[in-house]
């Protein structure tokens, strides 16, 4: 975490957190650049707000990561249940996952995209994390596990991978401080899930050589995605169901770039 001051002041939240940051920054709203090296980079695309926001996010990393270890040396956490099967209970139908002005008239069917219903339907996403804390879960898991462009691509939606992410993680993010206690805090879990493509073999049985990805594909991919679930919240990262090794490589390689950029 090159991009920030770390001092006693991490341990500030809410309102003291963004007055401390205040204090420490000059913003031009207009263009939402830093002028005080040493908290981030220059980005004219954020603004103002967001910027503070993501500063504030970052700060709590290093208290959700302390404060996960302090409780794992403890305990054993228990992570959520399936995803898929709790939406399956809802028996949406095409409509539900057009439920936003920009998808209306999608040339693509979106019906089975379950990760855009965050977007859509996004009570019914945050009522099933709910459910699992409810039922005792420590951990819950976001609803972002075919969030890439790569994924993506298939219902011509790679333009959405940062607001599905982002918000995704937010759900979780909100329900998890609805039932966290002092007692028994509760975290997001970023799922990152394989991708529908393969870097080490080939889908063509004729051509054994042909990829279908690249490594620095899978890279830009899942850097993107982990970028987006930290700005909406997520506590960990976790790359799952992994069928091939160099996609998962690739996948903590992005992370591990995504942290130290952040």
């Amino acid at each position: 975490m090159n991009n920030i001051k770390i001092t006693h002041s991490l341990l500030v939240e809410g309102d003291e957190a963004i007055e401390f940051i205040e204090s420490l920054i000059s913003l031009d709203p207009e263009e939402g650049t830093f002028k005080t090296s040493f908290l981030l980079k220059p980005d004219g695309k954020i603004g103002h707000w967001f910027v503070i926001q993501k500063l504030e996010k970052n700060l709590n990393i290093f208290q959700s990561k302390e404060q996960l270890e302090e409780i794992l040396n403890q305990r054993i956490l228990i992570l959520d249940g399936a995803m898929g099967t709790m939406i399956q209970r809802h028996k949406l139908e095409e409509e539900d996952f057009r439920d936003h002005p920009k998808l209306k008239d999608h040339p693509k069917s979106l019906k089975g995209n379950n990760d855009l219903l965050s977007i859509t339907r996004p009570e019914i996403i945050k009522d099933i994390h709910r459910k699992y804390f409810e039922a005792g879960a420590d951990l819950a898991e976001t609803n972002t596990f075919s969030s890439t462009t790569i994924a993506q691509a298939d219902y011509g939606l790679e333009d959405w991978v940062y607001e599905l992410n982002f918000q995704s993680a937010k759900l979780a993010k909100e329900a998890a401080e609805e039932f966290s206690t002092p007692e028994k805090p509760r975290f997001v879990v970023g799922s990152i899930g394989p991708t529908n493509r393969t870097a080490s073999l080939s889908p063509d049985v004729n051509n054994p050589a042909f990829r279908a990805v690249t490594f620095d594909e899978l890279r830009i991919a899942y850097k993107q995605q982990a970028e987006a679930l930290m700005d909406g919240g997520a506590d960990i990262l976790m790359v799952e169901t992994v069928f091939d090794a160099l996609n998962a490589k690739a996948a903590l390689f992005a992370i591990q770039q995504a942290y130290e950029e952040k």
